[in-house]
């Protein structure tokens, strides 16, 4: 408010100087609560600027610690799975050739010893086979002969016990009977177990 204003309303010397006395200190008052009001924005702003490089730190460190965890958690899986999916696919392979050797006449109780002799890495699974079987299995069943061809258990026929001297009996001819048979054949039996041959 200015001097001039009030002049020229009309207004007379004394009050004008008490109206721009009052004026004067409501204008000191308001810039005193200006001030203080400005100062407090300002240690607010300062504050917050705080605030915020703290959590742009830590927030900066957080983003960064869990996108390197979830790396390596990924890359943790993708390695597990490629190893369990690896070793599922050589068990597989690994039962094919079992089977396939088993077709071939492989004696069953020499399997794991001839599975040995080729590499399952190399070899490609075709349906229920591999490609170029008999090319491979050739030299195998050359080489080790002896571990292919049906398998016949000799000995006695154990339906029908050996006819003879019922002394002869052997403790393993006995083990061999039936019950039926050892019943059968009670005295001769027992004769032997009596000798303990």
């Amino acid at each position: 408010m200015k001097r001039s204003f009030l002049t020229a309303l009309g207004l007379e010397k004394a009050v004008i100087d008490q109206i721009m006395e009052e004026h004067g200190t409501t204008i000191e008052t308001l810039k005193e609560r200006n001030t203080e009001a400005m100062e407090a924005l300002k240690e607010q702003v300062t504050d917050l600027k705080g605030q915020l490089a703290e959590k742009a730190d830590n927030s900066g460190n957080d983003w960064k610690a869990k996108y390197e965890a979830e790396v390596e958690a990924h890359q943790s899986t993708k390695t597990e799975l490629s190893e369990k999916t690896e070793k599922e696919v050589k068990t597989a392979k690994l039962q094919k050739l079992h089977a396939n050797l088993k077709a071939a006449g492989a004696n069953p109780d020499y399997i794991e010893l001839l599975e040995s002799k080729f590499d399952v890495a190399a070899l490609e699974e075709d349906g229920d086979g591999f490609k170029g079987w008999e090319d491979t299995l050739k030299p195998i069943q050359a080489k080790y002969s002896g571990l292919f061809g049906t398998v016949e258990t000799k000995g006695p026929n154990v339906a029908t016990p050996p006819a003879g001297n019922p002394a002869n009996y052997t403790m393993d001819d006995i083990k061999k009977m039936s019950p039926a048979e050892i019943n059968k054949n009670w005295d001769k039996v027992s004769k032997t177990l009596e000798k303990g041959v």
